[in-house]
């Protein structure tokens, strides 16, 4: 995986109902977050679809029922992240990885839409799913290392 400097930056994340979620120091160009370090935000419903999140850091970040759709998410670090409720219909997660954080938990990822995503090389093992989550066609969860985890 290439290693990217996370970057700082200030953006505001709004959830569905305009509300501010999370605010994070110097202002990017709207479709920016490339290497950000977003570890253990509150990301909650944040409408992030169609964003450049290549390399970031999401470890731990809150990203229940976040709209994902459409993103970069390529070489993105989301070990333990709770992504539960989130759609991420056609984002790119080539070589994301979603696998064991420093407690051997994988991303949560329980009622998560992930339909025609890239999920090509992206580590899953140790990640969470359920009967709700929605995977790619010919995607097989258990074949990936993932543990099916009902709520």
């Amino acid at each position: 995986m290439t290693q990217v400097n996370p970057r700082p930056l200030k953006i505001e994340v709004q959830n569905s109902n305009g509300e501010v979620t999370a605010r994070i120091p110097q202002q990017l160009p709207d479709k920016d977050l490339e290497g950000c370090d977003l570890s253990g935000h509150d990301l909650y419903q944040a409408q992030l679809q169609g964003r450049n999140l290549k390399g970031a850091i999401l470890y731990w970040g809150s990203l229940w029922n976040a709209n994902l759709d459409g993103a970069c998410l390529v070489d993105a670090n989301m070990r333990g992240a709770n992504l539960r409720e989130s759609s991420l219909v056609g984002a790119d997660l080539r070589n994301a990885d979603l696998g064991h954080d420093a407690f051997g938990k994988g991303a949560w990822l329980q009622g998560a839409v992930l339909s025609k995503a890239n999920l090509n090389r992206a580590n899953m093992v140790g990640a969470f799913y359920d009967d709700e989550t929605v995977f790619p066609a010919e995607f097989h969860p258990r074949r990936r290392g993932m543990i099916y985890a009902p709520d």
